[in-house]
């Protein structure tokens, strides 16, 4: 469950580091393609055009891993959905059933997006272009009050822009994800649906946002807390292997070996280990406010009450 919850972006947060090793040649040959004979220092366009291939690459390799998890992060919306429901968590078999409605809600998170970085231009990157344009950058000390004015002015769109992108991020997850499962339908379908509940309903839907907002402060400060005590738990034990390891290492060749295996070993039992705490401590969270989502769409969503309430009619539906 705990993947179920990360991945479904519950309480995931991405990051990704890559380094390049800088090696060096030594001996009497010298490279030069790299250090001519008068010069010690590297012909930078040189080394770019030898990293070009790598760096296109690397590139190419970042945009299919961040569409891959995208991807995955569509369709493991609808595992959790599945797994809190029915009370039983089948990765494998919900992924089978549930690969054409993360496909459905994969293509609605593009589009979002891209909107969403569009409307960002306009909000940031246009102001700023203009104001360059005009050579306020420039001579800034003579236009600090119109700095103060559009740069303010972009803050509160750019923060009233992120209130948008959570509100309708929100409620395509939480109230149009269950329709699009149990009618395997798009979003667009979903939203014709629930539409005229949501009309006759604003104000339920805005305290439900508002709540939610609430719950996440406080919940999340809660495992903040948590999280920080563990870490700090982790932290020196962790400490004190990794000088262990740096110790070993300068004692010689197969030091440096040893430390090394060492080292990659302890990341890779530090990393688990982190992972299995944060997730374990993350999934009654994920399935607290799955489930919240879905009793309060329950009440209002006929096909979805049946299902959490089979012997109880409901006066609600649509």
């Amino acid at each position: 469950m705990a993947v179920v919850a990360f991945f479904a972006g519950e309480f995931a947060s991405y990051s990704f580091h890559a380094s390049f090793p800088a090696g060096g040649g030594g001996g009497e040959h010298t490279n030069k393609s790299l250090v001519a004979l008068d010069n010690p220092y590297p012909d930078l366009g040189e080394v770019f055009r030898h990293l070009l291939p790598w760096i296109i690459a690397g590139a190419v390799a970042l945009v299919v891993l961040i569409f891959l998890l995208f991807y995955v992060h569509a369709v493991f919306r609808f595992i959790l959905f599945d797994s809190v429901l029915t009370g039983r968590c089948s990765i494998r078999q919900s992924w089978r059933q549930r690969q054409n409605q993360g496909g459905r809600y994969f293509l609605w998170l593009l589009i979002f997006d891209v909107i969403m970085m569009l409307l960002l231009f306009v909000v940031v990157g246009l102001p700023l272009l203009a104001l360059w344009r005009a050579g306020i950058f420039r001579n800034a000390g003579e236009h600090i009050g119109l700095l103060v004015l559009v740069i303010s002015l972009m803050v509160l769109a750019f923060f009233a822009l992120v209130l948008l992108s959570w509100v309708v991020a929100t409620i395509v997850k939480d109230l149009l994800v269950p329709i699009m499962a149990l009618e395997d339908v798009g979003v667009a379908q979903a939203w014709r649906s629930y539409q005229p509940t949501l009309a006759q309903a604003k104000g339920s839907v805005a305290a439900y946002l508002g709540m939610k907002i609430l719950l996440a402060i406080v919940l999340g400060f809660v495992v903040g807390i948590i999280s920080l005590f563990a870490l700090l738990i982790l932290l020196i034990p962790s400490v004190a292997y990794f000088l262990l390891a740096f110790g070993i290492m300068s004692t010689g060749t197969v030091g440096q070996v040893i430390g090394v295996l060492l080292m990659l070993l302890g990341g890779i039992v530090l990393f688990v280990l982190w992972f299995g705490f944060t997730g374990g401590l993350s999934v009654p969270v994920a399935v607290f406010f799955q489930s919240y989502a879905l009793y309060y769409l329950g009440s209002r969503y006929q096909r979805l009450g049946a299902l959490l309430w089979p012997d109880q009619p409901l006066a609600v539906g649509t």
